[in-house]
């Protein structure tokens, strides 16, 4: 029993290694793990900067644009529009005055 204890430990570590490189590296759900980390690391910051840029327009009154980049945010993370600030800005943006109020008065 002693004889077959290292290389049974070998032969395991070796199943672990090469079960974590295809998890990482392999073609695990019909993609690798560690470039879909990235992407979504990616597409979340770019969500954000959007976001960002949606809100500065909202403080600028800018509220067509300011929608637009929400509504963009929105698309590449879904996610964002839980945020709190995106829902005050969108409540905001619903109550402006349009283009259409000021030319009926």
């Amino acid at each position: 029993m002693a004889r077959l204890r290292i290389p049974l430990l070998v032969v395991s570590l070796a199943f672990l290694f090469a079960s974590l490189a295809n998890l990482l590296w392999g073609n695990f759900l019909g993609h690798p793990l560690l470039p879909y980390l990235h992407e979504r690391a990616a597409r979340q910051a770019y969500a954000a900067q959007l976001r960002d840029d949606g809100l500065s327009r909202l403080r600028s009154y800018e509220y067509e644009n300011a929608r637009t980049r929400l509504d963009q945010a929105a698309q590449v993370d879904p996610g964002i529009d839980d945020d709190p600030s995106v829902i005050a800005a969108r409540k905001a943006i619903a109550s402006a005055p349009t283009l259409d109020d000021t030319v009926s008065r």
